[in-house]
């Protein structure tokens, strides 16, 4: 059986990795998967905490210090090469996954951003919900994050029963 071995991009907290990761380690997503690396556009990421916990390689890519999306992209590529991923989860990463690691990778991302200020090419979405007057966006947040963590993993699994039936054909 083939590993499945992902690559978790973030920035911030990690919460959504880390239901990723439990969601693993419970066996939910199947015994074939596995987190590979960590890769974080902050040297202070919260998620980089749980990476360490779990035994989880972190790398850290400051998009501040490259010349453009290229050679950042390059970078990225270089330690997807070196772990071995053969899929990246955007998990709260908030840098724009360069095209060149787009052109290599199956890359599956939650998009925090309004989709039709900052949707790409093959953007997809969930609309029509309604949002109670004088909640803060960070009120927001909080409120949906649960259902974000939940939503991501049904998603992933989702994914990973197509390939997986893909390649046994």
């Amino acid at each position: 059986m083939k590993k499945r071995r992902l690559a978790v991009c973030l920035s911030g907290g990690g919460s959504t990795f880390k239901y990723i990761l439990d969601s693993i380690e419970r066996g939910d997503l199947g015994d074939d998967v596995e987190i590979a690396v960590v890769i974080s556009s902050r040297l202070n990421a919260g998620g980089i905490k749980h990476a360490e916990e779990a035994g989880i390689p972190v790398r850290v890519l400051c998009f501040e210090t490259y010349p453009g999306l290229e050679t950042y992209g390059r970078d990225i590529i270089t330690i997807l090469q070196q772990y071995e991923v053969n899929l990246v989860l955007m998990a709260g990463f908030l840098r724009k996954m360069p095209d060149n690691v787009l052109e290599k990778y199956k890359v599956i991302n939650q998009h925090p951003g309004d989709t039709k200020k900052y949707g790409g090419h093959g953007m997809y979405g969930i609309h029509g919900i309604d949002i109670p007057e004088g909640i803060t966006a960070q009120e927001l947040q909080k409120l949906l994050l649960p259902i974000e963590h939940i939503t991501y993993v049904a998603v992933l699994k989702s994914i990973l029963t197509i390939l997986r039936a893909q390649e046994s054909n």
